[in-house]
């Protein structure tokens, strides 16, 4: 999978609240017998651009789509209705267009818009624009929404979330390309109660890293969520730290990021979610938002 460095250093395209109170996937049935998939949510018929994650966070709607197509994607417009906490509607779905997106084949974006009211989001692709020319617009959106209004459960919802993100949020901890050998809090700066980063990586891959980022969640002594704020762009413990690298193939390399954690974490999870390699080609990790979902809760204490 393969992403643009300035899609993913942005923090402000994407945030992740706290589990079972965001994240949605629309790639469901909007209702199936063996009640497999979400009741209520649902793609219209398009294979080309998927949402991936939908939420709300901050007073905001946050929106992952992947161009799932073998075609370059110019445009797109995302159709959109709010939800409180009991399931209710907040107001009529409403439009957002995205002009000059240019998604190729298998590109990752997130994007984010200021005014949420809700508390789950349902969305759908309204409308593409591809490279050649060719359009693709949505049939049925009044109707498909007039149907969300009345169907959406929130029970199913978040039943349907936590099956997603228990099965698909553990798989981002494994990759070809990179291991995180180790991950812990230092303190070095007798001015300062913030903590630093300390952690080792190896580079598993067959060539060279030059660009790495971790994203990194955080908790008190207790194991509760420790909050990251002004940094807490994708859920309130998390916080994503990058660099500049040189580690040659097969060997690992140690890092510090000074005064990274707050004052309050004990502990941390860590993961790798974007790499630069020396040749150009970029990976980004496919399931990192989904592994912050599933694990910006309680930490399991030993």
């Amino acid at each position: 999978m393969k992403i643009s460095k300035k899609a993913i250093i942005l923090g402000t395209l994407l945030v992740v609240m706290m589990l079972l109170t965001a994240c949605v996937s629309n790639n469901a049935e909007e209702k199936l017998d063996d009640n497999s998939e979400m009741k209520g949510v649902n793609s219209l018929e398009n294979q080309d651009l998927k949402v991936l994650l939908a939420y709300t966070y901050d007073s905001k709607d946050y929106i992952m789509v992947e161009n799932t197509s073998d075609e370059i994607i110019l445009d797109y417009e995302l159709s959109y209705m709010e939800f409180d906490k009991n399931g209710l509607k907040v107001g009529n779905y409403e439009t957002k267009s995205v002009e000059a997106a240019n998604l190729i084949p298998g590109d990752i974006e997130q994007g984010s818009w200021l005014g949420s009211n809700g508390k789950y989001v349902v969305v759908v692709v309204n409308h593409i624009v591809y490279k050649d020319g060719e359009e693709w617009n949505a049939e049925g959106i009044d109707e498909y929404f007039n149907s969300i209004e009345n169907t959406f459960d929130v029970e199913e919802y978040n039943k349907y979330l936590t099956n997603l993100l228990k099965e698909e949020g553990p798989l981002a901890e494994n990759n070809e390309y990179v291991k995180i050998k180790e991950a812990s809090i230092k303190h070095n700066n007798q001015f300062s109660d913030d903590h630093d980063l300390y952690f080792i990586v190896e580079n598993t891959s067959d060539k060279a890293i030059v660009y790495l980022q971790v994203w990194v969640v955080q908790f008190d002594k207790n194991g509760l969520p420790v909050s990251t704020s002004p940094y807490d762009d994708f859920s309130r413990n998390s916080r994503v730290a990058g660099s500049a690298v040189n580690i040659p193939s097969g060997e690992n390399s140690d890092f510090t990021s000074p005064l990274f954690l707050s004052a309050g974490c004990d502990n941390i999870k860590c993961i790798v979610s974007y790499l630069e390699f020396k040749d150009g080609e970029e990976w980004t990790n496919p399931y990192i938002f989904k592994w912050i979902c599933l694990n910006n809760g309680e930490f399991e204490l030993e």
